[in-house]
């Protein structure tokens, strides 16, 4: 045991490093290691016993140290020993002094008696011996806490007090609360007064509080975290998509009762203590307080910031929030919570599977997904901004079913029905005519005083399957293809994911796949196209798989053919150099409706919707007045009116006469010119030659009668007195081709397929008279090729009623399915653009295939937590002030009265009618062409 010089020897020359650690062989530890690595050990430190027992002076210094405060942290016991250790000469460490003081603590203690009480060996009276309070329960004081200097956080330090000490006030028991404790329990008292009895002695209460309840919430909460058998434990997809926040609260019911009723004492007031509502409101809170605490406890339990975390995610927030609230326990890092969308991702055809087995049915809506990309800093040898051509789809739930429909294919063969039976026939004409009475009335109801009594006579456009189609759509997004569908190669590789997505939902659904399984599929026009295109290149296919064969039919979709519809008017009646009174460009520029651009029409798609919708309505008005006689919309009409006065009319009689008199102003301002020409095509195809008597004198002198062959003229439909009006035939095409748009767009909003169908051969006039070369217009007769013959009745019906998404679960609240898609894929760049430098096809193709799992989860806690789905930021201004404009201006021009000499420079070739162009003979010629061509369709 005697130190001794150990020297290092010198076998690396002169320079070599000379230890100069005194060394003693009895100590086995490793000292701690200086800042330089060769500072020697003191001699005093050395020659210092390591197993000094404590004095009993050095014990009484500790314990009156520690007397002082009772945040017992590591830096404090190093404090005790810097003060113990100068005055004794020893090398106490704060180790040593903490384990010497907890020593002392469980060493057995005195009782002791009253004050001036004698020994109870000699008392003739029992006394109550009094048994003091631990040492270290002396109220925590938080700026003590904040002020000693210890290591961490003021926070940290408080909290630290909190958990570790309790709030003593005495170390004795006060006698009197004894006396009353004994008084109630002599008298067979309550628990109630046994707790009235003590509550006057706060520390026996919080030190009842310590031993009991903390010690009982803890075993619970151990209890709790120990095998996961906390509902908070079950994280899975299932259980986020049944979550309810009254489980939580019957787990605490069950294991933390005291922790409930300790928050509940600090949100409830007075008031509100008997108000069921209230406590209602407190469900959440209440429950989420505990959620946090369990998380805090155990990492594992993290149910609800799972829930919270998707709910962040739905709302695109910014990765940096999931980073900000996962420190207050609020949510998951977003780190975890891109684990977390995987992993959702992965039941992304759970909802599908269900609606298979509940005898359900689906369809495809496709769209492409195409977003900019530029690099953060340019180089020379980077790329440049570009565009980045994706592809997206959804499937849409069906909630009708037609089984009771045949599913004889086809209906009939398509080369033997008649080419007029894709025109509008006369029944077609007249059921049009009466849905144009409903909408003329809507709108004098609205702007006409005399017309507002025969609100109750307007009867809703209803079909036969409105039952069953104010039922909400579910929409389901699918995950967005890095495939650009301007490459066929692409296109083939895009149905090649959804053919064999169709198979798994199938089988997992337990249902058979085989030739005879059919999923509708569809897109715009182009997209169609290029459907069709790559189902020929496959047709020759060894199986049904690779010849595409379930994805049929594939259909256009109609909000692109609205946009078409909405464009060709515009092209017919708009032109920015316009300045005359009631035209579209005149008006969009007196309106200030500066993004109604006729030029763009589908980029700024609803603003020219809404004024070429408001500039109807008010020609609509105009032609009311002159055709009732009045001059103006506030008058009283004197022309057209029943024999007897309206208001004396019962419901039906106003109804029939409203009938009769708006069908007479469609058929004299709206149908005139196309009525007229469409005659003329039936009855005056060709010139009929006709012969004519001659009489000729023949060189002889003789007389002779010779039959001359003459070319009739057609007539003229209108007398030659008469001379074109420009502003009344840009009124009548106005009010032509905007309650045809009306018509289609009342349609959508409450589908029926035979109101649809004559629509649809109206309109393919419209656009084939317009340009020969239209698209669209082919689009429809195909659409009615199928409809109307290649398709069963039963596949005719569920691929044209699959075509409307119902978003609010009411009658009249139908849109599009390419307009949905067209949601859809906004949210979709929207978490693309959330995701920054991230957009690989990996991370892509999880984030959008989990939209479906995120949205469902998100409703569920929107349900049970009552949060409050508002409208949108800013209500619709309404259109009736610009309206009234509209009609004071046209009521001014009286487009309707006729005047020679009124011509519109901007448009001076404008026909009367969208369909003056067409010629029947053309007609029959392009139908019969494409019933041969579409007979043997390879891309249906």
């Amino acid at each position: 045991g005697v130190p001794c010089q150990k020297k290092a020897s010198n076998t690396k020359g002169q320079g070599a490093r000379q230890p100069t650690v005194q060394c003693d062989p009895s100590i086995k530890f490793k000292r701690t290691r200086s800042p330089t690595g060769t500072t020697p050990l003191k001699n005093k430190r050395l020659l210092t016993s390591r197993n000094n027992p404590w004095t009993v002076e050095e014990v009484e210094v500790l314990l009156e140290l520690a007397a002082e405060t009772t945040c017992h942290s590591k830096s404090f016991w190093q404090k005790c020993a810097d003060t113990v250790n100068p005055l004794f000469c020893t090398s106490r460490s704060g180790s040593s002094c903490r384990l010497e003081f907890l020593r002392q603590q469980k060493q057995g203690r005195a009782i002791y008696v009253r004050p001036g009480s004698a020994n109870i060996e000699c008392q003739t009276e029992p006394a109550i011996p009094v048994i003091p309070l631990k040492e270290n329960t002396t109220v925590c004081d938080p700026e003590q806490c904040e002020d000693d200097g210890t290591e961490g956080t003021t926070g940290a330090k408080i909290l630290h007090c909190l958990h570790h000490c309790t709030a003593g006030h005495s170390e004795e028991v006060k006698t009197t609360t004894v006396t009353k404790m004994l008084h109630v329990l002599l008298n067979k008292g309550t628990y109630s007064d046994l707790a009235n009895a003590a509550k006057s002695d706060e520390a026996l209460l919080e030190s009842f509080w310590n031993i009991v309840h903390l010690s009982q919430i803890k075993a619970h909460a151990k209890h709790i975290t120990e095998k996961q058998r906390s509902i908070l434990a079950q994280k899975d997809f299932t259980s986020m998509c049944d979550f309810q926040w009254k489980l939580i609260l019957q787990e605490m019911e069950g294991h933390a009762k005291i922790l409930a009723q300790v928050i509940l004492a600090f949100m409830v007031p007075p008031k509100h203590e008997d108000d069921l509502k209230y406590m209602e409101r407190l469900v959440p809170p209440v429950a989420f307080i505990y959620s946090i605490c369990m998380k805090q406890r155990c990492k594992d339990l993290s149910l609800v910031q799972r829930l919270i975390a998707m709910v962040l995610t739905d709302g695109q927030v910014h990765q940096e929030v999931f980073d900000r609230l996962q420190p207050l326990g609020v949510c998951l890092s977003h780190k975890v919570t891109s684990v977390v969308v995987a992993d959702v991702e992965k039941h992304l055809k759970d909802t599908l599977v269900d609606a298979l087995k509940k005898g359900k049915k689906f369809r495809l809506v496709t769209d492409n997904v195409n977003f900019m990309v530029s690099p953060s800093h340019l180089r020379l040898t980077m790329n440049k901004q570009h565009m980045e051509n994706c592809f997206g789809g959804a499937a849409i739930i069906q909630n009708i079913s037609f089984q009771h429909l045949s599913d004889v294919t086809p209906q009939q063969v398509l080369i033997s029905v008649p080419w007029q039976h894709f025109l509008p026939q006369q029944q077609d004409w007249n059921d049009l005519k009466a849905d144009y009475v409903v909408l003329i009335m809507r709108v004098l109801v609205k702007h006409m005083k005399a017309f507002k009594p025969f609100k109750g006579c307007l009867e809703a456009i209803t079909g036969d399957y409105n039952d069953s189609l104010k039922h909400k759509h579910e929409v389901i997004p699918l995950p967005v293809l890095r495939k650009n569908e301007m490459k066929n190669t692409d296109v083939i590789d895009i149905l090649d994911y959804y053919e064999e997505f169709i198979s798994s939902v199938y089988q997992e659904a337990g249902l058979e796949f085989d030739d005879s399984t059919r999923v509708h599929i569809g897109g715009d026009q182009l997209t169609r196209e290029r459907f069709s295109s790559a189902k020929r290149l496959r047709a020759q296919g060894d199986s049904p798989m690779n010849r595409f064969s379930h994805l049929s039919p594939v259909t256009f979709e109609l909000f692109h053919l609205q946009m078409c519809l909405l464009a060709v008017m515009y092209q017919r009646l708009y032109s920015e150099k316009s300045t005359e009174s009631g035209t579209l460009g005149a008006e969009r520029t007196r309106l200030g409706r500066q993004r109604a651009d006729g030029n763009k029409v589908k980029d700024n798609f609803r603003d020219c919707s809404e004024l070429a919708l408001s500039l109807t309505d008010a020609y609509i008005v105009e032609v009311a007045c002159h055709f009732f006689g009045m001059e103006t919309c506030h008058d009283v009409p004197t022309k057209h009116l029943p024999e007897q006065p309206p208001e004396s009319l019962s419901q039906e009689e106003q109804r029939k006469w409203m009938a009769d008199a708006c069908g007479k102003l469609i058929d004299t301002f709206v149908w005139n010119s196309t009525m007229v020409h469409l005659a003329q095509e039936d009855g005056m195809t060709s010139p009929k030659p006709v012969s004519k008597e001659v009489r000729v004198v023949m060189p002889d002198g003789s007389e002779r009668t010779i039959q001359l062959a003459v070319d009739t003229p057609q007539r003229s439909t209108t007398s030659q007195s008469q001379q074109r009006d420009g502003s009344t035939v840009y009124a009548c095409n106005v009010l032509e081709l905007g309650l045809l748009y009306k018509e289609l767009q009342d349609a959508i909003q409450v589908p029926n397929r035979p109101r649809m169908l004559r629509i649809l051969k109206y309109i393919m006039m419209v656009l084939k008279g317009h340009s020969r070369n239209s698209k669209y217009a082919l689009e429809i007769l195909r659409f009615l090729f199928h409809q109307q013959a290649t398709l069963s009745e039963q596949a005719a019906h569920e691929s044209f009623y699959g075509m409307f998404v119902n978003t609010k679960g009411k009658v009249d609240s139908n849109i599009p399915a390419d307009m949905a898609m067209e949601h859809v894929v906004q949210v979709m760049k929207d978490h693309i653009k959330v995701m920054g430098q991230q957009k690989t096809k990996g991370v892509v193709l999880k984030k959008t295939g989990a939209l479906a799992g995120i949205a469902q989860v998100c409703e569920q806690f929107n349900s049970q937590t009552g949060v409050i789905v508002r409208a949108s930021g800013h209500s619709h201004p309404s259109a009736l002030p610009d309206e009234q404009l509209l009609i004071d201006t046209l009521r001014r021009v009286k487009p309707f009265q006729h005047n020679p000499s009124r011509v519109i420079s901007s448009m001076p070739r404008l026909t009367n009618s969208p369909v003056c162009k067409l010629k029947k003979e053309d007609l029959k010629t392009w139908i019969t062409a494409k019933q041969l061509s579409f007979m043997s369709e390879l891309g249906n």
